[in-house]
Order: C-alpha cells, then sequence, then structure tokens
C-alpha cells in the first residue's frame, strides 16, 4: 500500500519551494535585464559602427569629409551631419520636434544617483540637442558635434529596453559612443572612449573612477557624461555588465 502525503508536508514543501523561488527569483530577474541590456547595447553599436561603414563606402574615408561645413554644439548644423552621412542607413521611424522647456522634452534622462526632482542629466535638456531620431528597433538616438577640426561627434543612445522615457537612467537605458579621429590619425571610429582615454587599458588603470563616474560622481576626467563611462566599462567587458557595474537592474 502506498503511502500518500500529508497535508503537511506538502504545505511544507510548498513552503521550502516559496523560499527557494523568493530567494532566486531576484536574481534571474536581474541576470535577465542584463542580458536584455547587453544585447540591446551591442546592436546600438553595431547600427552606428555599419552606419559609418556604408557612409564612407558612398562619401570616402569620415577622416576626409566636410567636418569643416557644420558648426559644433549646433543642433542645426548636427541634424545637416545626420543627413548628410548617417540618416541615410538608419531606419527612421520618427522624429521627436525641438523641446525648449524640460517639462515637455519627451525624454528626460537622469543619473543613477538622482531623485528625479532635480535636473536631468545636462546635455538631454539642452534645447540644441533635444532632436531625437527614432528608429524601427524602438532604440533613439541623438547626435552633437563637438569638433570639426578635429573630427570628434558624440552619438546618445537610448536603447529598445526602455520602460519610462521621462525616467530613464543612464547607463541602465541610455549610453553614449564617441566619433573621433583615431590617436594615430588615420582614421575616425566609433568607441566609447572619452577625450583623454583612448584604450580598455586606461579604464582599467583608473577604474574606481570610471566606476564613481558611472554613477554621476564628480571625477577627475571632469567633462565627460556618466553614460559614456558606463559604455566604456561594458564595452570594455566584451559587452557583459562587470561584476562591479555600480547600477542595478
Amino acid at each position: 500500500m502506498k503511502k500518500a502525503f500529508t497535508l503537511a508536508e506538502v504545505l511544507i514543501t510548498l513552503g521550502i519551494i516559496g523560499v527557494i523561488t523568493a530567494l532566486t527569483l531576484p536574481a534571474l530577474i536581474q541576470s535577465y535585464r542584463k542580458k536584455v541590456t547587453e544585447t540591446a547595447l551591442k546592436k546600438a553599436y553595431t547600427q552606428l559602427y555599419q552606419a559609418l561603414e556604408k557612409a564612407q563606402t558612398e562619401n570616402g574615408e569620415a577622416i576626409n569629409w566636410n567636418w569643416e561645413n557644420y558648426q559644433t554644439y549646433d543642433r542645426d548644423s548636427a541634424e545637416a551631419f545626420l543627413q548628410e552621412y548617417f540618416y541615410p542607413y538608419f531606419n527612421i521611424i520618427g522624429r521627436s520636434a525641438v523641446q525648449q522647456q524640460k517639462k515637455n522634452l519627451k525624454y528626460i534622462i537622469y543619473n543613477y544617483n538622482d531623485d528625479y526632482s532635480g535636473n536631468p542629466n545636462w546635455f538631454w535638456n539642452n534645447p540644441q540637442l533635444t532632436n531625437w531620431v527614432e528608429l524601427s528597433d524602438g532604440s533613439v538616438i541623438s547626435f552633437v558635434l563637438k569638433s570639426t577640426t578635429t573630427p570628434y561627434g558624440q552619438f546618445n543612445v537610448i536603447l529598445s529596453t526602455n520602460k519610462n522615457p521621462k525616467r530613464l537612467i543612464s547607463g541602465k537605458e541610455v549610453f553614449a559612443f564617441y566619433i573621433r579621429k583615431h590617436p594615430n590619425n588615420s582614421q575616425v571610429t566609433i568607441t566609447p572612449y572619452g577625450s583623454i582615454n583612448y584604450n580598455c587599458e586606461d579604464i582599467k588603470n583608473n577604474r574606481t573612477d570610471y566606476i564613481k563616474g558611472c554613477k554621476g560622481e564628480t571625477v577627475n576626467a571632469s567633462g565627460i557624461i556618466s553614460s559614456i563611462y558606463c559604455t566604456s566599462l561594458i564595452y570594455c567587458n566584451d559587452w557583459k555588465i562587470p561584476k562591479d557595474y555600480p547600477i542595478r537592474f
């Protein structure tokens, strides 16, 4: 005669399963969210890099483009630059109108340490830089041209993983890449390296600053926005969010 489980034994078993689930589920969810972010970030970079390659096929090497024809830190110039060199290779489904006031912005981005009551991350709130291009995969791209004499610009990317467009977090839904002249002056490349950092070895040697910078804290390498620090940490870890990454998912 087979012995059946008693009600008490079933309840105890279910209780144990519940405890195990409660302990493991948050970690599984966080792991899944990280994986989604890693995939989306790498895809965003690939789109930018492929667009650069196609643009160079059509217009010659980027180092020889007409950079000097555009004004730096000017929205209209940035728009014209993209129309000439990048828009033809993006699958664009929409563009946001220029908004002059923070309350009207469609996308508002904060540093990880912000409480949403203060000012958003500075460059997203700049009236010159609030014209967005929305792509078919759900991601959003803006651009600022920072130098023409030394080819240098910045792509700001909102991943397709974003949920609340008015409470986006740098290093979580928002990342950035530089398009800039390579240190040997031979070509223009797209990487997350800042103006004083050219390779992953620099990031390794200044990791504490990059961790702090990713959270939006002030570090020695001033002038670099938090999303650049965050992007660099992932980029230099083979597109994987490192264990010491300061932002929770």
